[in-house]
């Protein structure tokens, strides 16, 4: 059970991490590479012992209770559905079947679902409760310094300055209380500069993989707040994938022009 500080333990189960949203991170990363085996695993009895442990790692998101990255999980196994399906037949085939094996185990989901359900019930009303004093906190003193922000490793707390590792609810809005409308901006042009890597992305399927869990990434981080957070171990696949991605052209134009570094 997840231990907040020395003596206080909550019952949001977290496994072998400190926290239950570390543990739905890594499952919703589990998910995604998952799904990216069982369509890329040739053996049948491979296919299976996948699916299995699929399913078991979805039961696992359900009792971590982290909304955010189940449907960011959710959205990142679609995607890899959309994008290994060379045709229209084969993507509904396995629609179909993704539908049937979820309708199966969904009893089994629902009877653990009991912490997830009691934070959306909570939430009703205010759609970040949590998390709204951290945002109102940080757009309040963004105002101060909307150009450079309130600087790296900071976070405001009840209209308290933090200096740490610390975030505020939401890698994206970190980034902009952090670093201002500059860091901002520079971390947008550089989102951009990924889609030249979109023709690569559909050819090779090791992009497939890398570019789902990169997704999951970016839309966990919209509620989750990672991405300025040295050490931690998103932050390093984030800023990992991001790199790889964008370099992708570079490495992967060789293959078709091998001199195209080599100025004429």
């Amino acid at each position: 059970m997840m231990s907040r500080e020395e003596g206080d333990v909550s019952w949001d189960f977290s496994a072998f991490f400190p926290h239950s949203m570390w543990l739905a991170a890594a499952i919703g990363i589990a998910n995604t590479t998952l799904m990216w085996l069982i369509l890329n695993t040739n053996k049948v009895i491979y296919k299976l012992f996948h699916i299995i442990i699929l399913l078991a790692s979805i039961f696992l998101s359900v009792v971590a209770a982290s909304r955010t990255a189940l449907i960011a999980s959710s959205i990142s196994m679609i995607y890899i559905l959309f994008i290994e399906s060379k045709n229209l037949r084969k993507l509904l085939l396995y629609i179909i079947i993704s539908i049937s094996l979820l309708s199966i185990a969904y009893p089994y989901y629902l009877k653990s679902s009991t912490r997830i359900q009691a934070k959306i019930e909570y939430a009703e009303g205010n759609t970040f409760k949590s998390r709204s004093e951290h945002f109102q906190g940080g757009f309040k003193h963004l105002k101060e310094s909307p150009i450079v922000g309130s600087g790296f490793a900071t976070a405001y707390y009840y209209d308290k300055k933090v200096i740490g590792r610390l975030e505020s609810g939401s890698g994206w809005l970190s980034v902009l209380f952090q670093t201002g409308i500059l860091g901002f901006t520079t971390l947008i042009i550089i989102m951009i500069q990924l889609r030249r890597s979109f023709s690569y992305i559909r050819k090779y399927k090791r992009l497939h993989l890398f570019s789902a869990t990169f997704l999951f990434i970016c839309l966990h981080s919209c509620f989750e707040g990672y991405i300025l957070t040295s050490g931690y171990y998103l932050c390093i696949l984030f800023w990992s994938l991001l790199g790889y991605l964008y370099a992708v052209p570079y490495y992967y134009k060789e293959e078709y022009e091998p001199k195209h570094y080599i100025k004429q």
